[in-house]
C-alpha cells in the first residue's frame, strides 16, 4: 500500500479483534497479507510522526464456488470400441483456478470407484480443455458386461479445501453378438425407412418438375406476377431437392457406420460385407455429378434472376432428377434384399453364440457340483439366473426366425419354421429345466439338461447356417450366370458391329443391321436393369455405357439410312467402343462376385481371426476350470497331491496358450496385421502360469484371467476391423461445420451455475484478452448475478 507521507507503523484489525502486521518496503510503501474469511469491518491503523489515521473498509467476501465440468466426448453411453481406447474431451472452469481432473470407474455398483488421473494443472488456470484417451482394458470386460465411469474436476482452494464437481455417469458396454445384430438391424432399418420416404417425396418433386417443363417459357417481364410465381415455384422445388439430397447423404453415412461396426465384430461373411460396401458406394452415386451440376446452375440462375437460364436448365434438371429417382428406388429394393440376407445370417450366428455360451454354463454346472456350503448355494443361484436369461434369448431367437419366415419363399419358410420349432420346443424348455434344477442345487440334473439344450442349439445353428449358405449360393450363382451371359451377348454384338462397319454390303442393309444391333443392346440393357435390382455390383457406369452404345448404334443406323456414310460409321465406332466398355465393366462385376476363390459363398475368416478366436475359446475354458479349483482351494488349509497335479496341468495349459499367442505375435509383427496390444496379454499369461505352478492362488488370479480373455476378444475384433480396410476415395473439399459442445444435464443447470456455464461455453470461441472483463460483466448482467 502506498501513502502520501512517511509512516512509522501500519497494522490491520480484522473482524473479531484479530490483527495482521504490515512491513515497510519504503517509508511510504508497506506490504502485508490478511485472510478475508468472513464479512465485517476491516481497519487499517497508520501512524506517522505527525499523528495517526484509521481507515475502515466494509468487506463482503464471496464464497468459493465449486468448479464446473462439461463432457464433450463421449456424448453418452457407448459400446467398447476395438482397441479399448476411449477418446475423451472435457471442458472445465472455476472462479479461482483448477488443480486436477480425474476419471473414476467401476464394474460392480456396490464397490468403490477406482481413480485414474487425467490431468494436473500446475499453473491453476481458470479454464481448461483436456483431450486424452483412456485405456479401458483394465476393466477386463467380457461380452454382455458393463462398467460405469465419470469425471471429477477439482479446484485449487487451499483455504477451506478443494471444491469438486462430478460429471454425469456414462455406461461402457461390451455388446453381445445378439445385441450387435439388433443394433445393426435397427440402424439399417432406419436407413431403409429414410430412403423410402425420400423416394416418395422425390416422386412428388418429379411430378412438379414434369408440370413445370410442360409450361411454355415465360414471355412476360421479370417483374410480372406470373414470372414471379414461376420463379418462386422453381425456388421451392430446388430447396426441396436440396433437402432430399441432405437426407440421402445422412442415410449414406449411417450405412457406412453400421458397415464399419459389422466388420469390426465380423458380424457377416466377406460376401455380405462386400455387398454392403458396394451398397454404400451406390448410395453415394444416387446424386450424380451431372445432377449436382444441374442443381448448381439452377441455383445460380435463381440468384441472378436469370429467367432465360432457368428455362434452359429446367429440362436437364428434370432429366437428372428422374435418373436420381430411378437410382433411389433401385437402392431401396437392394437394401430390402440385403437386410433379409443379413437377418438370416444373423439368426445362424446368434444360434452359434447361444450354443457356445450354453457349453460354458454346462462346464460351470459341473464345477459348482464340486463345491459345498454357502459358496455352492450362491454359485447355484447365479447359474440359475444365467440359465434363465439364456432360455429367454433362445425364445427370442425362435420368434425372430418365425418373423423372418413370413417374408421368405415357401422352401426357406419351412426350414425357418423347423429351426424355430427346434429352438422353442427343445432348446428353451431344456434351458428352463436346467435353471430350475440349478436353483434347487441339483447341479448334475442341471448339467444334463444344459447338454440337451446345447445339442438342440447346435442342430438349429447348423440348419440356419446351411439355409443361409444354400440361398446365398443359389442367388449368387444365378446372378453370376446372368452377368456372364450378358457379357457374352455384348461381345457378340460388338463383333457384329465391327464386322458390319467394315462390310462391303449395300449401305441400306448395313443401316438395318446397325438398327438391329441397337435393339439387341436394348434387350441386354433390359436384362441388366432387372439384374441391377438384385445385385449391387451392377454399377451406374455400366448403365451409362449401355445407354451410349444403344444411342450410338441407333444413330449409326439412322445416318447410314439417310446416306450420311461418314457420320454413320463414326457413330457406329462410338457404339462399338461403348459396348467394349460395358463388357469390361461386366468383367469387373463378375470379378467382384467371384473374388473369394471364384465361387459364391466361399469366403473364410482371415487366419489371424481364426487363430485369435480359437485362442479365446481355449482361454475361456481354462479360466472356468482353474477358477473353480481356486475357489475351492481358498477354503482349504493345505494343498493335496491331487490339487498340486491339477494346478500343474492348468499351468502347462496356460504356458501352451502363451506360446500360441507369442507365435501369433511374431507373425503379426511381420505382417503388421494386428491392431490389439498383445504384449500386456502375454505378460499376464506368464504371471498366471507362475501363480498356478506355485499353487499360490491369490485373489488377483481370476481378475488377471478375465483381463486376458477380454484382451484376446478385443484383439480378434481389431483384426476384423483391419480386414474391413475401407478404400480411399478422392472427394472434393466440403465445408464442415465444427461440432458444438453437448448440452449439460439439467441437474447441473442451477441458478448459481448459469454464469459459469456461459463462461464455459464461451471458451470454445476465442476472443481477445482485453475484452474478457466486458464479456464477463455482460454475462453476469444477463444472469442477474452480483459477481
Amino acid at each position: 500500500m502506498t501513502f502520501d507521507r512517511d509512516l512509522t507503523a501500519l497494522a490491520a484489525t480484522l473482524p473479531g479483534g484479530g490483527h495482521a502486521p504490515f512491513r515497510p518496503v519504503t517509508a511510504r510503501r508497506w506490504q502485508g497479507e490478511l485472510t478475508v474469511d468472513r464479512e465485517g469491518d476491516y481497519e487499517l491503523d497508520a501512524r506517522a510522526q505527525g499523528g495517526e489515521g484509521r481507515y475502515r473498509y466494509r468487506v463482503t467476501p464471496l464464497a468459493d464456488a465449486p468448479p464446473l465440468i462439461a463432457v464433450r466426448t463421449p456424448e453418452g453411453d457407448l459400446d467398447l470400441p476395438a482397441g479399448q481406447q476411449i477418446p475423451l474431451e472435457i471442458l472445465g472452469q472455476d472462479d479461482l483456478g483448477l488443480s486436477e481432473l480425474k476419471l473414476e470407474f467401476r464394474k460392480d455398483p456396490s464397490k468403490p470407484w477406482t481413480e485414474v488421473p487425467l490431468a494436473r494443472f500446475s499453473d491453476h488456470p481458470r479454464e481448461a480443455t483436456v483431450q486424452s484417451r483412456w485405456d479401458a482394458s483394465s476393466l477386463a470386460l467380457l461380452p454382455g458386461e458393463t462398467a460405469t465411469f465419470r469425471f471429477e474436476l477439482l479446484d485449487d482452494n487451499a483455504l477451506t479445501g478443494r471444491g469438486h464437481a462430478l460429471s454425469p455417469t456414462f455406461e461402457l458396454r461390451f455388446p453381445t453378438l445378439g445385441e450387435l445384430y439388433d443394433d445393426l438391424d435397427r440402424k439399417q432399418g432406419g436407413v431403409q425407412n429414410t430412403l423410402e420416404k425420400v423416394a416418395e417425396q422425390a416422386q412428388e418433386l418429379q411430378r412438379s418438375l414434369d408440370k413445370m417443363s410442360r409450361q411454355p417459357p415465360m414471355q412476360a417481364s421479370p417483374q410480372s406476377a406470373q414470372a414471379y410465381e414461376r420463379s418462386e415455384e422453381m425456388k421451392s422445388a430446388l430447396e426441396h431437392q436440396q433437402q432430399l439430397g441432405d437426407k440421402i447423404d445422412q442415410a449414406t453415412q449411417q450405412l457406412r457406420e453400421s458397415l464399419e461396426k459389422a466388420a469390426e465384430r465380423q458380424a457377416f461373411d466377406r460376401e455380405m460385407v462386400d455387398k454392403l460396401k458396394e451398397m454404400a458406394h451406390l448410395m453415394e452415386q444416387i446424386q450424380s455429378p451431372e445432377f449436382k451440376d444441374a442443381l448448381r446452375k439452377m441455383q445460380e440462375a435463381l440468384e441472378n434472376l436469370d429467367r432465360r437460364a432457368l428455362d434452359q436448365n429446367l429440362p436437364q434438371w428434370r432429366m437428372e432428377s428422374s435418373e436420381m429417382l430411378s437410382n433411389l428406388q433401385r437402392t431401396v429394393d437392394l437394401l430390402k434384399q440385403l437386410r433379409r440376407e443379413e437377418q438370416l445370417d444373423a439368426l445362424a450366428k446368434r444360434a452359434e453364440e447361444l450354443k457356445t455360451r450354453q457349453d460354458a454354463l454346462n462346464q460351470e454346472h459341473q464345477n459348482s457340483a464340486n463345491q459345498s456350503g454357502k459358496d455352492r448355494q450362491q454359485e447355484s443361484k447365479a447359474l440359475a439366473d444365467q440359465q434363465e436369461r439364456q432360455a429367454s434369448e433362445t425364445e427370442r431367437l425362435a420368434k425372430d426366425a418365425r418373423d423372418l419366415a413370413k417374408e421368405m419363399e415357401s422352401k426357406a419358410e419351412q426350414k425357418l419354421e423347423d429351426a424355430a420349432s427346434e429352438l422353442e420346443k427343445q432348446a428353451a424348455p431344456a434351458q428352463h429345466e436346467a435353471s430350475q434344477s440349478a436353483g434347487q442345487q441339483r447341479l448334475s440334473r442341471a448339467r444334463q439338461m444344459g447338454e440337451k439344450a446345447s445339442e438342440s442349439l447346435e442342430r438349429a445353428a447348423q440348419s440356419l447356417s446351411q439355409l443361409a449358405d444354400e440361398m446365398q449360393q443359389e442367388r449368387e450363382g444365378a446372378d453370376l450366370a446372368a452377368v456372364r451371359r450378358a457379357a457374352q451377348d455384348l461381345v457378340s454384338l460388338q463383333r457384329e458391329a465391327e464386322g458390319n462397319l467394315g462390310s462391303s454390303d449395300p449401305v441400306p442393309e448395313r443401316a438395318d443391321r446397325q438398327t438391329d444391333l441397337s435393339d439387341g443392346a436394348s434387350r441386354v440393357a433390359d436384362s441388366l436393369y432387372v439384374l441391377g435390382r438384385k445385385s449391387p455390383f451392377i454399377t451406374p457406369k455400366l448403365s451409362e455405357a449401355m445407354g451410349r452404345a444403344i444411342n450410338q448404334l441407333s444413330t449409326s443406323g439412322r445416318e447410314l439410312g439417310t446416306g450420311n456414310r461418314m457420320r454413320g460409321e463414326e457413330a457406329g465406332k462410338g457404339g462399338s467402343a461403348a459396348l467394349n466398355e460395358a463388357v469390361l465393366l461386366l468383367r469387373e462385376a463378375e470379378s467382384s462376385m467371384c473374388k473369394n476363390g471364384g465361387q459364391p459363398g466361399g469366403s473364410k475368416p482371415s487366419n489371424s481371426t481364426m487363430r485369435m478366436g480359437q485362442l479365446g475359446q481355449q482361454q475361456s475354458q481354462l479360466n472356468s476350470e482353474s477358477g473353480s479349483l481356486a475357489r475351492r482351494l481358498s477354503q482349504q488349509i493345505r494343498l493335496s497331491a491331487g490339487d498340486r497335479d491339477q494346478l500343474a496341468r492348468y499351468a502347462d495349459e496356460q504356458r501352451r496358450l502363451r506360446e500360441q499367442l507369442e507365435e501369433i505375435q511374431r507373425d503379426e509383427q511381420l505382417h503388421h496385421e494386428l491392431l490389439g496390444k498383445l504384449e500386456g496379454t502375454r505378460r499376464d499369461m506368464q504371471e498366471v502360469e507362475e501363480v498356478l505352478r506355485n499353487g499360490t492362488t491369490d485373489g488377483e488370479l481370476e481378475q488377471k484371467q478375465q483381463r486376458i480373455l477380454s484382451r484376446l476378444l478385443d484383439a480378434q475384433r481389431s483384426v476384423n476391423r483391419r480386414d474391413f480396410d475401407p478404400e480411399r476415395e478422392s472427394r472434393p473439399g466440403e465445408d464442415i461445420a465444427s461440432r458444438s459442445a453437448p448440452e449439460l444435464p439439467p441437474e447441473l443447470l442451477k441458478e448459481t451455475d448459469r454464469l459459469r456455464l456461459d463462461m464455459l461455453k464461451v471458451e470454445a470461441d476465442r476472443y481477445p484478452a482485453q475484452y474478457r472483463a466486458f464479456i464477463e460483466a455482460y454475462l453476469r448482467a444477463l444472469n442477474g448475478s452480483r459477481r
